[in-house]
């Protein structure tokens, strides 16, 4: 078990943040807490696991203080992220999510250079984020169950708002055309999802039962159904049209039979939409 639950950093707003292995965590690195932003760190503890290694890569991008380097260092912990190869446990799953929502932050926000972000790329990592944050979600051991119930208990709301500000934020500088459509839905979708595991913790505490997660997503959020298939189908089909002309049209068929927008987007994917960097990034 690599989450470490009971050290907690500050993350982005303010909202406390399980750190991972030994350099996971903004603020923490070779297995300790950073005292300032500048202490020395001399990274001899070693990475716990693969993901745990790009959190120790990216810790390295820090030492400098030039922010394009670290925004530089922020996609290459995502695109990494990206191409981790299974099997992953339901804890490094669930914890790379949250870190590539935490990496765009950074790179586009703190180190300010969004101009490495280009909107296929803000489109394949939130479709990565949706995956592993809900794969996560799903294969999670019995004891980090109730380390997350913890956790979304005392901070489920104000990182619901961030993930949804933040994604719409990023989505809104995509433009506006079918990507930045489809960065919006999918930034409502994981909000959407992590929301859920907010109502399913509160229903859990009060009533005093396991979190089953037999049924957990087994259906689009309640927000995202309604109006489903003709927003997707459009969204689809905008983007067919847009970026795609030569492909088959199935995107939008899968859209008009109900499914999530994620499923939208794996389908583009396998089409070559996105490029073919770890099946992800062009």
């Amino acid at each position: 078990m690599y989450i470490n639950w009971s050290i907690v950093v500050t993350g982005p707003d303010n909202i406390p943040i399980p750190t991972y292995g030994n350099y996971g965590g903004p603020g923490y690195s070779n297995g300790e807490v950073l005292t300032s932003p500048n202490q020395p760190v001399n990274y001899s503890l070693p990475a716990r696991d693969p993901l745990d290694d790009l959190f120790r890569t990216h810790d390295q991008a820090y030492d400098t203080p030039n922010p394009l380097v670290r925004a530089e260092g922020d996609l290459a912990l995502i695109k990494g992220i990206a191409g981790l190869q299974p099997p992953v446990s339901g804890e490094e799953s669930a914890y790379a999510g949250f870190a590539v929502l935490f990496g765009l932050e950074q790179l586009t926000l703190a180190n300010n250079h969004p101009e490495l972000l280009t909107p296929q790329t803000l489109v394949s990592a939130l479709a990565v984020a949706e995956r592993d944050i809900s794969y996560g979600l799903n294969h999670l051991e019995p004891a980090d169950v109730a380390g997350l119930q913890t956790w979304l208990a005392q901070s489920g709301g104000p990182l619901v708002q961030f993930v949804h500000d933040e994604t719409q934020q990023l989505a809104a500088s995509a433009g506006h055309g079918p990507l930045s459509v489809v960065a919006s839905a999918l930034g409502n979708h994981i909000a959407g999802e992590i929301q859920d595991a907010v109502n399913t913790t509160q229903v859990a505490l009060h009533d005093g039962v396991t979190w089953d997660f037999s049924s957990f997503h087994s259906a689009p959020s309640a927000h995202l159904t309604s109006g489903l298939g003709a927003f997707l189908t459009q969204a689809a089909t905008d983007a067919h049209a847009a970026l795609a002309p030569t492909i088959h049209a199935d995107a939008a068929a899968v859209a008009s039979e109900g499914h999530t927008l994620v499923n939208v987007v794996d389908d583009l994917r396998h089409h070559g939409w996105f490029g073919h960097h770890d099946g992800l990034f062009g």
